[in-house]
């Protein structure tokens, strides 16, 4: 026998899995129904959720400042700063066309794919966007409008940049970034800049369900369950705003007991 260890996590996503094929089966035919049923009534496995690390504002700002003022330097910011700026997944940012982006709109954005083919325009910051047009006039002065934001040439054909390539762009800054002293998760990774504009961005008081919007995500509970951390101040506002029986501090008496006593008429 196998000694398998598998996590109760994985465990309910396969089970959903199966449960979804099921269903789309149940419906194809009709004998298979009350197998769909009995796999519907399958309760979930717990699991024990972890705080998913952020990265702090000073690694966050140096490791958007670490890339050189050279060629190669300008792409790796640019990128950086696009993956935090925009919030969008790594797979959404390196799908985007030149066709995409829109630099001579008066608000400049980015048309965006995400997942299940749905759509949304991202907005840019304007240090974003200067950024980015930075990189353009570098990489893509002539370029087709059907060419891919970030590309990499392989034997003079020029293709689309892989998720690899983006995460050894970042591994490679933000072991600069700890070199320099800063400490940084060893586990950075691009999606980690996602999640970090999120958290930024609810913990400076945007309404969870604009947070929601600009990450694309189809339900505020998956933001509120993955993206949404509460500050300490966040907590502490709360908890100060709401009406409490316990009294004010009433400064201690310094006097004796007997003077005490007289004040109350006691003696």
């Amino acid at each position: 026998m196998f000694n398998f260890c598998i996590l109760p996590s994985t465990v309910n996503v396969r089970v959903a899995a199966i449960r979804a094929y099921l269903n789309y089966a149940s419906d194809m035919d009709i004998s298979i129904q009350s197998v769909a049923l009995a796999v519907s009534q399958i309760s979930p496995c717990k699991t024990i959720k972890k705080e998913k690390p952020v990265l702090s504002e000073d690694a966050l700002a140096a490791i958007l400042s670490a890339p050189p003022d050279t060629k190669f330097g300008v792409r790796d910011r640019a990128i950086l700063i696009l993956l935090y700026d925009t919030d969008v997944r790594v797979s959404e940012l390196l799908n985007i066309r030149l066709c995409d982006v829109a630099m001579e709109s008066k608000y400049p954005n980015i048309f965006i794919t995400g997942k299940g083919n749905k759509e949304r325009t991202i907005q840019l910051t304007a240090k974003a966007a200067g950024h980015l047009k930075e990189y353009m006039r570098v990489y893509h002065s002539n370029s087709s409008k059907e060419a891919y934001l970030f590309s990499t040439t392989i034997k003079g054909v020029a293709d689309r940049m892989s998720v690899g390539n983006v995460q050894r762009i970042i591994k490679k800054y933000a072991a600069l970034v700890n070199e320099a002293g800063i400490s940084i998760p060893d586990s950075v990774h691009c999606h980690m800049f996602r999640r970090t504009r999120a958290t930024n961005l609810y913990q400076d008081g945007i309404a969870i369900e604009l947070v929601s919007t600009v990450l694309g995500h189809a339900r505020t509970d998956t933001t509120k369950n993955y993206y949404a951390k509460q500050s300490v101040e966040q907590l502490r506002g709360a908890m100060e705003s709401v009406p409490t029986p316990i009294p004010d501090e009433a400064a201690m008496w310094e006097g004796s007991e007997d003077e005490m006593a007289r004040i109350c008429g006691l003696r």
